[in-house]
């Protein structure tokens, strides 16, 4: 199976989890991230908003406000292909919806939060293998984001996959630019790897 057929296959199979599925797998994920001694400890949180279909992280955000943590959330530069900053995010924060149906802040690089003041960053994703291979959108912007962190920059960083347990595969087609992730947490398990 191609890359573009497993990618439809997964966005099928999550399209297909009942609002009610995707509620209580948002919960489960939320008290899974909420236990990490990493989040417990972390100051700065890169989170996302979701798109349809993709694993809410609306109950974790909202925990993380209500402990005065700092939320950043990505956002696609429009005039430089292939690059995402992090605004910071707070519940008055005023939201845009971008031509892909995305919900996001507008961009001021001024007030862009650098990857070196990230401690932990949650990806979303389309696909995980047992090798904590991911599988995004197509985009690359999570692999080039987290380059410098798999070549050792930033080893404060973690990065965490989270996603619904129907994305899970045994092995995902890889490519030398593919950023494996050391954890990724579905609604039953927190999957390790090395």
């Amino acid at each position: 199976m191609t890359r573009v057929q497993l990618r439809t296959q997964l966005r099928q199979a999550r399209q297909a989890l009942s609002a009610e599925e995707q509620k209580s797998a948002a919960q489960r994920v939320c008290n899974h991230l909420l236990n990490l001694p990493q989040v417990q400890s972390a100051s700065t949180l890169a989170t996302y908003i979701a798109s349809p279909s993709e694993l809410s992280l609306t109950p974790f955000i909202q925990a993380l406000w209500s402990q005065g943590k700092r939320v950043v959330v990505p956002v696609v530069d429009p005039q430089q292909a292939g690059l995402m900053w992090f605004m910071p995010y707070q519940p008055s924060t005023p939201l845009q919806t971008t031509s892909l149906g995305i919900h996001e802040p507008l961009l001021d690089t001024d007030k862009a939060v650098p990857l070196a003041a990230i401690d932990v960053m949650c990806t979303p994703l389309v696909g995980f293998d047992q090798h904590g291979q991911r599988m995004g959108m197509g985009g690359g912007y999570y692999d080039r984001l987290l380059a410098p962190w798999f070549a050792g920059e930033h080893s404060h960083l973690l990065p965490i996959g989270v996603a619904h347990d129907c994305q899970y595969v045994d092995t995902l087609p890889s490519e030398a630019w593919d950023i494996p992730l050391p954890l990724v947490i579905t609604p039953s398990k927190l999957w390790q790897f090395s």
